[in-house]
């Protein structure tokens, strides 16, 4: 998104004004859903039909959650803004909308218009730390709440005291308790699920799938979130021929769909002749389009990159055709496409990580009755989904070629495919279409048993959520097994609420070398073992369960002690917020525990930087051991190296990038600076030494066990020094090379330097 200030001067137009307030405008486009996020102050200065100007219709989403100030003289402008969207736009949805806001809601007529209050911002007071904080309402799962005007008390994160609702009910809620919630469409829940992390229904989340048979060709479309529900057996069973996955309305990618899809791969690879993507989102391009992913036999047609216009101060998602833009791809280069709007340049926004990953996309072969084929099954989905919700339809550009965005896409319009993302409708017909709904779990969970007891009345809206975000913090959540004592489910509750933490820091870290070497090691891993304990959950094989159970426990276990001990004080250490329920199931009384954790911004940031900083020594580049690794290393701490130049005496030594270093000399080496002051004052004690002596590092590579590499350090040598004349390699001591894979017995050794330099 394009942030921008906005204020009218005395020329007419949108431009920063030489004094006052200002207020911060980001648009964001998908299909026909506009997003626009307000923050800072709305008053005189306010040109809201300049940017109403800018919204072309569909579906209108306002973002209010950071208004500052609205003045009276900004109300009026406000109401104008208004009036000018209703006649352009289909709906309005106003979502994590300030206290600020509800009030003008509360007092001035026709301040929404026709649109919709989704969620909002309910002001708490703790007295004990004399502070005022904000907590996210959403109004149709909490409406018994607001109808009643009684919001909970809730635990204070700062001292663990209660805080309270900070307003008066009566006056708070006047305008919603005029009102009875409406259900959000599902285009907009999802839509709010991939953009603003927001909790959409159950309906907008739930996996559905339409499928079409012609001639030797299948097409399969999936709308809705990748997850455990995906019936990767049931898919795969009879496919053959060519295969083509319509991935347009695919929402969020949780592990264990990952899992899934890597599995349903993996069981068609060898009846199909040809598996095809097209409209890959841009998340699910980054994730699940590697060779491994897709068996060695998938091959991307088309998917979504976010290009931002700096003139029009909006994003949008475009598709590409990988074939049409494969020379540019292969560069590593993102399409030059134009705005749709205003026709001039704009940015591709996409992340480092995915751009990283364009160069490996092979390139399309397609023939031209294939790509006829392609066409013809997308234009009879869309067909059939806008006959379902003919309202949708107003809006819909053309259609591209076959087999990708088209010559079309690549040069300007929204994506037909984001329309039909947004209309999200799944068709049935006779022979034609089938549907595949989410499943419950048939063993071990909650839902198979009866709620004895509960910290609250009601479940709280949260612990249906991993992860999201407020203005100020970032939230984490994390929820133990069915567990026989309370006290072993809040501590596996702690640990999956930093797990969480954890991961999402990995996320942040854009570095590409992070990338390859770090979240390269632990990524697949961590994903296996979720994906496995869902797959236990679903088959309802007690022993299956207990021992995935027990395997995601421990590894969450380790990246909790590995958090605590390589975040520097920063890992959180006080609960946001906690819920417990105690269940009476098949295999006797059970406790479940979720757990909260709140981190502000700033210190989130700061994590993000120091797991991410590179250390240099010796000609080589290291950072702190991650906790994620601990999803498949038994160990918490030490370096992992990430870069090796070719002159480095390290590189000689055996030493590799993602190589992790857990010791030098036997003294441990904790992160990246620990392993750089090692390899530092122990090379120069062994040069101050007469006869010099070998720098023994242990080092743990993929999953061989950990060995000792050596390197000779010839007396009045210094760290860094010229390998040539420095460090002479020699075959390892002994009759024969011991590698890592063959190495016994307590001493292990592996591209050892001998003691005896070579003449």
């Amino acid at each position: 998104m394009e942030t921008t200030p906005n204020a009218r001067p005395a020329g007419g137009g949108t431009a920063a004004a030489a004094d006052g307030p200002k207020l911060r405008v980001e648009r964001f486009t998908e299909g026909p859903i506009t997003l626009l996020k307000l923050g800072g102050t709305i008053d005189e200065q306010f040109d809201g039909k300049s940017i109403a100007s800018q919204v072309k219709g569909g579906v209108l989403v306002l973002h209010l959650g950071e208004i500052e100030r609205i003045s009276s003289f900004g109300i009026r402008e406000w109401v104008d803004f208004v009036v000018a969207l209703q006649a352009k736009v289909s709906s309005m949805w106003f979502v994590e909308c300030a206290p600020k806001v509800v009030d003008q809601f509360n007092m001035v007529a026709n301040f929404g218009g026709d649109g919709h209050l989704v969620s909002f911002y309910a002001p708490y007071r703790c007295d004990y730390c004399d502070d005022d904080r904000r907590r996210l309402v959403r109004v149709r799962e909490e409406w018994e709440q607001v109808r009643a005007g009684k919001m909970p008390e809730r635990t204070c994160e700062a001292c663990g005291n209660p805080e309270y609702f900070d307003e008066d009910p009566l006056t708070f809620f006047s305008y919603l308790q005029q009102r009875q919630p409406v259900e959000v469409p599902g285009e907009v829940e999802a839509f709010l699920a991939s953009k603003l992390n927001y909790a959409a229904g159950d309906g907008a989340r739930k996996l559905k799938i339409e499928k079409q048979i012609d001639g030797r060709a299948t097409y399969l479309k999936l709308s809705g979130d990748l997850d455990k529900s995906l019936p990767s057996d049931k898919l795969a069973e009879g496919l053959e021929g060519d295969v083509i996955f319509d991935l347009s309305s695919v929402g969020k990618i949780d592990p264990a769909g990952a899992a899934e899809w890597r599995l349903l791969m993996a069981r068609i690879a060898a009846p199909v002749e040809r598996i095809l993507l097209v409209s890959c989102p841009a998340a699910f391009v980054e994730r699940l389009t590697k060779s491994e992913d897709l068996a060695g036999k998938g091959m991307v047609l088309s998917f979504t990159m976010p290009y931002t216009c700096a003139s029009c101060r909006s994003t949008a998602a475009r598709e590409i055709d990988v074939a049409q833009s494969f020379d540019q791809l292969r560069a590593g280069k993102p399409p030059e496409l134009a705005c749709p709007d205003c026709k001039k340049p704009t940015t591709c926004a996409a992340s480092e990580a995915l751009l990283a990953h364009l160069p490996t996309l092979p390139k399309p072969e397609l023939n031209e009755e294939l790509r006829k084929q392609v066409t013809r099954f997308r234009e009879e989905a869309l067909k059939k989904a806008l006959a379902a919700r003919a309202p949708a339809a107003a809006a819909l550009p053309s259609l591209p070629a076959a087999g990708g965005a088209g010559p079309g896409a690549a040069r300007g319009g929204a994506p037909w495919v984001s329309v039909l993302a947004a209309v999200g409708t799944v068709v049935v017909l006779a022979g034609g279409f089938f549907v595949y709904q989410g499943m419950k779990a048939k063993h071990g969970g909650a839902d198979a048993a009866e709620r004895l007891e509960a910290s609250q009345p009601t479940r709280p809206t949260w612990v249906d959520q991993t992860f999201f975000r407020e203005p100020e913090r970032l939230l984490f959540v994390g929820r133990s097994t069915l567990v026989a004592d309370k006290a072993d489910g809040f501590t596996e509750a702690e640990n999956g609420a930093l797990d969480e933490v954890a991961n999402q820091i990995g996320l942040s870290i854009r570095d590409p070398l992070w990338i390859d070497h770090v979240r390269g090691q632990y990524d697949a891993f961590r994903q296996k073992v979720l994906g496995d304990l869902e797959k236990a959950r679903e088959a309802g094989d007690a022993g299956e369960l207990e021992r995935a159970r027990r395997a995601s426990r421990e590894a969450r276990r380790r990246v909790a002690d590995s958090l605590r001990k390589t975040s520097g004080g920063l890992a959180p250490t006080e609960r946001n917020d906690l819920y417990w329920e105690k269940l009476q199931t098949a295999g006797g009384v059970r406790y479940q525990v979720w757990i909260r954790y709140a981190i502000p911004k700033p210190t989130f940031e700061k994590l993000v930087e120091a797991y991410g900083e590179q250390t240099e020594a010796m000609g080589a580049k290291a950072v702190s051991y991650f906790p994620q690794l601990a999803w498949r290393y038994d160990v918490t701490e030490g370096a992992v190296v990430v870069k090796v130049s070719n002159e480095s005496a390290l590189r000689f030594a055996g030493i590799q990038e993602a190589d992790l270093v857990l010791s030098g000399m036997d003294r441990v080496v904790h992160d990246a600076r620990s392993w750089k002051r090692v390899l530092e004052e122990e090379t120069a004690a062994l040069a101050r030494s007469p006869s010099g002596g070998a720098l023994v590092l242990k080092v743990k590579r993929g999953d061989a066990p950990a060995i000792d590499t050596r390197m000779r350090i010839a007396a009045g040598g210094a760290a860094g020094a010229d390998p040539s004349n420095r460090f002479k390699r020699t075959r390892p001591s002994g009759a024969s090379t011991t590698t890592a894979g063959s190495a016994k017995g307590k001493n292990q050794t592996g591209n050892i330097w001998d003691d005896n330099p070579e003449e």
